[in-house]
């Protein structure tokens, strides 16, 4: 939570080795691990302790293998976990209580497919749906607290998907481009590189606090 990535990773791989063989979370510890391998640019590894962190089509694990695929260029596997993943992110939201429809994680589950969704069509060049879907993730993102990790990156994806219309429309573009650098948060190495592909000059004054701590 506070970005001390190594101290965390240490403290995760300790847990693993005392539990020994006691029945425990052990998919939430590796999910975690993941994230932090992932944070560090180490898609292999993150893949790799994802597939221990799977259990019973977990949503939150099947989001953050559709984000590493993403990440390496293999589309056709992203949009199936990240779709997938959707379909049992929104399972959980219908049977949920009013209270936890409105929770930080209920919301943050929402918010990433979307956006995750967003980055895919617009590595496809499916405009239309990356636009629909991405205004989605940006409807979400205005319920979850400034600082939390991954928030903003909507509205970066949004501003390229805007630049790269057969006919570009700059002027929206800047506009989403603005929220980019006063939201945007990448909670990933693969996420702050999309920037940098995109808008490097934007991406050397986003917050990478989440990164590489």
């Amino acid at each position: 939570e506070k970005g001390d990535l190594r101290q965390a990773q240490d403290a995760f791989n300790q847990s693993l080795k005392l539990a020994g063989t006691e029945n425990f979370e052990q998919e939430k510890v590796y999910g975690a691990l993941g994230l932090i391998s992932e944070s560090f640019g180490d898609d292999e590894e993150a893949l790799n302790l994802y597939r221990k962190a799977l259990k019973d089509g977990n949503d939150e694990v099947l989001n953050n293998m559709g984000r590493v695929y993403l990440a390496k260029g293999d589309l056709s596997r992203a949009e199936t976990f990240l779709n997938m993943g959707l379909q049992r992110s929104n399972a959980k939201l219908e049977k949920a209580s009013p209270e936890e429809k409105s929770s930080n994680s209920m919301l943050i589950s929402q918010y990433q497919y979307r956006r995750n969704l967003g980055w895919l069509y617009l590595q496809q060049k499916r405009y239309n749906e990356a636009l629909s879907i991405l205004d989605e993730a940006i409807e979400i993102d205005k319920k979850i607290p400034k600082g939390e990790l991954g928030k903003g990156m909507a509205n970066c994806f949004k501003a390229r998907v805007y630049e790269s219309l057969e006919t570009p429309d700059k002027e929206r573009a800047a506009k989403q481009w603005g929220y980019c650098a006063e939201f945007g948060r990448p909670e990933t190495l693969s996420e702050y590189r999309a920037i940098v592909g995109i808008n490097p000059a934007l991406a050397t004054k986003m917050d990478t606090s989440g990164i590489f701590n």
